[in-house]
């Protein structure tokens, strides 16, 4: 899926996901940055930086309203992510990120190909030369 929140999403687990478990204040804001991408009702606030996480009490969880202002403030222009949403009436909703495949070119094993031609070509003359000598 893409456009508007997935587009968002992907910025988001590009920028912060590989950093998510490193502490919990990191993890529970994560999590509140991809509440407030889901929640949000103009995700164009969110991308051009002036949307933030906005709760009237955090409860003592300071660190992770910081951490989700931080990740959702820093938001780079474009996600390396392909975002997934496994959505149910009745359930919890479940949003996971995948890293597109690209395409490696593998030009060592045609060499190497090539390469056990060439000997096997020259192999095979310098058998016929022997014979016929």
């Amino acid at each position: 899926m893409s456009g508007g929140k997935f587009d968002l999403l992907s910025e988001l687990f590009t920028e912060g996901f590989g950093s998510w478990m490193t502490s919990i204040d990191y993890s529970a804001g994560f999590q509140l940055a991809v509440w407030e991408i889901l929640m949000e009702t103009t995700p164009a606030s969110v991308s051009n930086g002036n949307g933030s996480f906005y709760v009237t009490n955090d409860h003592g969880n300071t660190g992770a309203v910081t951490r989700a202002n931080d990740l959702l403030a820093g938001l780079p222009p474009t996600g390396l992510y392909t975002i997934h949403l496994l959505t149910n009436g009745s359930y919890q909703d479940f949003v996971y990120g995948t890293l597109s495949l690209r395409q490696v070119p593998e030009p060592a094993p045609l060499a190497l190909i090539g390469a056990a031609m060439v000997a096997l070509f020259v192999t095979r003359r310098r058998t016929v030369a022997t014979r016929i000598g």
